[in-house]
């Protein structure tokens, strides 16, 4: 589908969640199973990709959002979540 994710969890319990979006529409992310009420999401977004050539970051966003809601991962984005 174009989703991939990988899981981790630190030394201290944080987990890290890595999320690649390669699609071109924005998918939501359920975390049901989270202990956390909070957590925060930092993005890279590709400002597309010129004919013949490697894509061009254009920004990286940090936020922070409600575990119960769920994270939005952009179109063709790379995200890192920690709970």
């Amino acid at each position: 589908k174009g989703i991939y994710l990988s899981a981790s969890e630190t030394d201290d319990g944080a987990i890290i969640i890595k999320a690649v979006n390669t699609t071109k529409a924005a998918f939501s992310l359920a975390l049901e199973d989270a202990d956390a009420e909070a957590a925060s999401i930092q993005t890279l977004r590709s400002a597309g990709t010129p004919e013949g050539e490697m894509p061009e970051p254009s920004s990286i966003e940090e936020a922070t959002f409600s575990v119960k809601d769920g994270a939005l991962l952009p179109a063709e984005s790379f995200s890192v979540i920690t709970i």
